[in-house]
């Protein structure tokens, strides 16, 4: 295990856009959001949360995939539902139509060409891969889930489906609420063309203590929701779908060698890098050309294997002692 170092204090970030709702009582557990490391802050779940835009494309739109019809399965480590897990939602808002059995196959997909570019990270050899929840114990369940509405505002962001999620039964959406810290969830969003709203958004814990079990990241008292907007190419969705997850288990650390300063970072093609408008973008850096393409047509998941994402950092490596998502207990080697 590597050396235990605290960060001084810890931060939540959501990849949202700023408004000031307020969603309710959250899980039992630390408070984490002491300061925001001069972000922007709302209260909500009962805290103060540190906020950022919602995220965007990738540079260079994906359309096509070169194995896009050899893209395995998605493994379902485990029994398929014990311990922590990913549960993949397709979210439609109240007042619009059930789409469910018309896109679960594109979202399928997505998440199938996602897990197979976590895999791929790691060359030669079996990789990492998500967590998902699996009910049959065979392929990831995807849940139809209905949301709140397009309020009057025509803005939709992952306040909203936090709101939704967190209140299924106080808003007469579902029978149950959905704030089991064993889960990270994350909804595929329908219905919001011509709505304002970002392509992915996500939470996210500013906390780069790398012992795995004192990294608020990886604390199940915690809650950790996500978006994907619905709309793109499946492609597209993959890598909306591994940026997002990204969030939730700690990627971008604020002190990470390529940070942005916003939670992103500045390694061009890397699948959590962008310019995002962080401080290192405002202070006049540029995006690096410096990611290989993964042989998938994908982008890579940590670039160069120094910023948030390694199997097995070497000496000197800002993983060895920093938070690294690779020990993430949302992530596990396949069965």
């Amino acid at each position: 295990m590597r050396p235990s170092r605290r960060a001084g204090t810890a931060a939540v970030v959501l990849a949202l856009v700023l408004t000031s709702v307020a969603l309710g009582p959250a899980a039992a557990g630390p408070d984490p959001s002491t300061t925001c490391d001069g972000m922007p802050t709302v209260q909500a779940a009962g805290r103060r949360l540190c906020t950022h835009g919602g995220d965007g494309l990738p540079q260079g739109s994906i359309t096509t995939l070169s194995r896009a019809t050899l893209v395995p399965k998605a493994p379902c480590p485990g029994n398929g539902v014990k311990g922590r897990r990913v549960r993949v939602f397709y979210g439609y808002p109240e007042g619009t139509p059930d789409r469910y059995s018309t896109l679960r196959d594109d979202i399928q997909f997505a998440v199938r060409t996602a897990d197979a570019n976590l895999d791929g990270q790691t060359q030669d050899v079996e990789g990492q891969h998500y967590r998902f929840w699996c009910d049959t114990d065979v392929v990831p369940t995807i849940r139809a889930v209905r949301l709140k509405a397009i309020g009057d505002d025509g803005a939709y962001s992952v306040l909203d489906v936090i709101d939704s999620l967190v209140h299924q039964r106080g808003l007469h959406l579902g029978d149950r609420n959905f704030t089991d810290g064993r889960f990270a969830y994350v909804v595929f969003v329908d219905h919001l063309v011509g709505v304002s709203a970002p392509p992915g958004q996500a939470t996210f814990f500013s906390d780069d203590e790398p012992d795995p079990a004192l990294n608020l990241n990886n604390d199940t008292s915690q809650l950790r929701y996500a978006m994907v907007t619905l709309g793109f190419s499946t492609l597209n969705e993959a890598h909306l779908f591994q940026h997002e997850v990204g969030h939730t288990m700690g990627a971008v650390q604020l002190s990470a060698p390529h940070t942005s300063g916003a939670a992103h970072c500045f390694d061009a093609e890397d699948i959590m890098c962008y310019d995002d408008g962080g401080r290192y973008f405002s202070d006049g850096g540029t995006l690096l050309d410096v990611c290989p393409k993964m042989p998938d047509g994908q982008d890579p998941w940590d670039c160069g294997g120094d910023d948030w994402y390694a199997v097995d950092p070497s000496g000197g490596n800002y993983l060895t002692d920093h938070w690294n998502v690779a020990d993430s207990g949302w992530l596990s080697w396949a069965r």
